[in-house]
């Protein structure tokens, strides 16, 4: 499935493909602090291209111990995507 879409500020835009069938919610505690809600959604990424825009990154280590490099706005905080 292609998909596209950016930040609030409109700084950051990007578009890529997702598999449909790899769509999962998430309520472990990285995910509801970033989402500020009890889950986030999580797409896996197939292509992923950066159509404008910087990000900026930050790596959080979870309590498993495991690495995950966040993504998002340097301006708005809009949160782009992860990957481990």
């Amino acid at each position: 499935m292609e998909v596209d879409g950016g930040c609030l500020c409109g700084l950051v835009r990007y578009r890529g493909r997702i598999d449909p069938d790899k769509i999962a919610i998430c309520h472990c505690t990285d995910c509801q602090v970033n989402s500020a809600s009890a889950f986030g959604v999580v797409a896996h990424l197939l292509e992923f291209e950066l159509t404008s825009g910087t990000l900026k990154t930050y790596v959080k280590t979870a309590e498993s111990g495991n690495r995950r490099a966040l993504s998002f706005c340097g301006d708005c905080g809009t949160r782009i995507h992860a990957r481990n």
